[in-house]
């Protein structure tokens, strides 16, 4: 037991690394990529508890964001089932995005989960701004839809509802669904 801790605490020391972007950049695949975007008047000083699961081929993991947003600065932290802090991160218009990630997550890096928080929640005029290589729409079979194309070829669509928001990526084949299990105003 205790050599088994011994293993995972000196994994997480060497898999421990910390990320400056000086822009705010975030590549969304090897075609396009997002520039974050200030947070919209409407959501500053709001916090959150969700559920995030990632569905792929190769299986399903679950992680926990808390996330708080002010007017000029986002944090986020994920966090293990367990309660193990997996990354933080911070975003501000003047220092841009610093990652301090604490484990290698190999299936979704924890600036794109960012990205693709602005992309389900901030208004479509914001998302039209920071996009870059893609073109975005709302459905036109569901206004809380929003699809992605590259060219005229569907990427991925995002479905944002008030507790539950769902990202499928249809060309790199995984899902991403967020609950809402926590939301609260923060004072200023």
């Amino acid at each position: 037991m205790r050599l088994g801790f011994s293993f995972l605490l000196m994994l997480l020391i060497t898999a421990c690394s910390s990320i400056k972007h000086s822009n705010t950049a975030i590549p969304l695949d090897q075609y396009s990529q997002y520039y974050l975007q200030k947070v919209p008047k409407a959501l500053h000083n709001q916090a959150s508890l969700q559920k995030l699961t990632i569905t792929s081929a190769q299986g399903k993991h679950e992680l926990l964001l808390q996330t708080e947003l002010r007017e000029n600065t986002i944090s986020m932290v994920g966090l293990s089932p367990a309660g193990l802090v997996l990354f933080n991160m911070r975003w501000s218009v003047e220092a841009g995005l610093t990652v301090d990630s604490k484990i290698a997550l190999n299936e979704l890096k924890p600036e794109i989960m960012l990205a693709f928080y602005q992309l389900s929640v901030w208004p479509l005029v914001d998302i039209q701004t920071g996009l870059r290589g893609l073109k975005v729409s709302r459905s036109p079979s569901d206004h809380n839809k929003r699809d992605f194309y590259l060219h005229d070829v569907l990427i991925f669509s995002v479905l944002h509802q008030e507790q539950h928001s769902q990202m499928i990526h249809l060309r790199d084949h995984y899902q991403i669904d967020i609950l809402t299990l926590q939301q609260t105003q923060l004072e200023n």
